[in-house]
């Protein structure tokens, strides 16, 4: 990953997903993780900020396709 981080991308679903997980973590009583995933995702989307891919229809409807190409 280092090697390769400048080519790298993080997607907004994905923040989307890391961030149900540790509201998860908090609600379930893991309040330390929680606040350390928090604290490293903050640094991940300072680090990314010009590398963070939203999702519009198009590219919803791309991703559904490779979706289900990788799942055939």
């Amino acid at each position: 990953m280092e090697r390769n981080s400048n080519r790298l991308f993080v997607s907004v679903i994905t923040v989307a997903k890391i961030e149900n997980g540790i509201a998860k973590a908090d609600r379930s009583g893991a309040s330390r993780k929680a606040r350390l995933l928090s604290d490293w995702l903050d640094s991940l989307l300072h680090l990314y900020r010009e590398r963070i891919v939203p999702l519009d229809l198009v590219v919803a409807r791309v991703v559904g396709t490779l979706v289900h190409q990788t799942q055939a």
